[in-house]
């Protein structure tokens, strides 16, 4: 129990605080335009497609094959992760960038990643570690020190654009970070380059800033060669004002639904992927709202994600290989990415 949630999640990424272990996740073949995250990495066999070690190492992408970053844009390249056996799967918390002297915005984010790259998410860090920091997430990368700012590939929210109007916040004293995760599923080793290109603005006192949230479970089992199912329920403590919601599992997922159960005893759903698709882990589809018109939560609202699952492997199969997770971004002063996992909040 070594590492933080947020870089199992999102490996969200998903894109917080509590210590849980990282685990295998899934590589895309299929990235679209905006990331080449995951693009040579294959999908999974029923035996998750690791390839078997033992193999020389080869050439691989560097930062100076990948297209120049789009204008406007401020390109950071993150350490080599050097030496990426057959078959492993790698997390680094990489330190990018020092705190700034002020708040500025985050409008968009964009990136590569080489051979094996499954994403590359960057968050705001109070953590003062000294720039060019590299090492596997442990618990001083705590994660609820800080909020999301965007990214590339999986746990990235599927290349996440935000409404008009809309961005993230690097606030002042934060440092930049990036959880970096490496899945090599072919017979050789290989080095990990990844590269983050972000376009900053200065703070627009009419521009409105969103917040990464996450409800999840990982106490569930789905059982070698069955259905399971999973719930998480989490109540709201603060109003928070949602303008897009996704579900997020892995590549066993059948169907995923998130409902919002008020405190009047009525429900409201979020947002609900019937048929669940491997490549839907990549490219999140959302349910959205107007800034002038978010799905508001109050304090009492229950929000409540279920996910279905169909194994067709001979292994048992659990968190973080498989993932039940509500994703949500709503308006906020950008400070944290607040969590709530098996129901309980994670500390901020």
């Amino acid at each position: 129990m070594k590492k933080p949630l947020l870089t199992s999640l999102l490996c969200l990424s998903l894109p917080a605080s509590l210590s849980l272990p990282l685990s295998s996740c899934s590589s895309d073949p299929d990235s679209d335009s905006r990331s080449d995250a995951g693009e040579s990495a294959g999908k999974p066999s029923e035996d998750d497609g690791h390839a078997q070690s033992g193999h020389s190492s080869t050439p691989v992408t560097t930062p100076d094959d990948f297209p120049a970053p789009a204008e406007g844009y401020t390109r950071f390249i993150a350490p080599v992760m050097e030496g990426i056996a057959p078959g492993a799967d790698v997390t680094h918390c990489q330190y990018i960038q020092a705190p700034l002297d002020r708040d500025v915005d985050v409008l968009d984010t964009q990136g590569h990643q080489s051979e094996g790259g499954h994403h590359a998410v960057a968050f705001a860090s109070r953590l003062a570690a000294p720039i060019g920091t590299d090492r596997e997430c442990n618990d001083e990368d705590n994660l609820a020190q800080g909020s999301f700012l965007g990214g590339i590939g999986g746990e990235a929210g599927g290349a996440t654009e935000l409404p008009e109007g809309v961005a993230f916040r690097l606030p002042k004293g934060s440092s930049l970070m990036l959880s970096t995760h490496f899945l090599n599923t072919s017979d050789r080793t290989i080095d990990g380059h990844a590269v983050v290109d972000i376009k900053f603005a200065e703070v627009d006192p009419d521009r409105s800033i969103a917040t990464m949230f996450v409800n999840g479970s990982s106490s569930f089992k789905v059982p070698a060669n069955s259905p399971a199912d999973a719930l998480a329920e989490c109540t709201v403590q603060d109003t928070m004002k949602i303008i897009m919601f996704t579900n997020h599992m892995h590549d066993y997922g059948a169907s995923a639904i998130t409902e919002i159960v008020h405190a009047d005893g009525s429900v409201e759903l979020a947002h609900e992927d019937p048929e669940w698709t491997y490549e839907m882990q990549f490219k999140a589809v959302y349910s959205t709202w107007p800034v002038e018109q978010p799905l508001t939560l109050v304090p009492g609202d229950v929000v409540r994600t279920r996910c279905h699952w169909e194994n067709k492997t001979a292994d048992d199969i659990r968190f973080p290989r498989e993932m039940c997770f509500g994703i949500g971004f709503f308006l906020s002063d950008g400070n944290t990415s607040p969590t709530c996992l098996d129901g309980q909040w994670v500390s901020l």
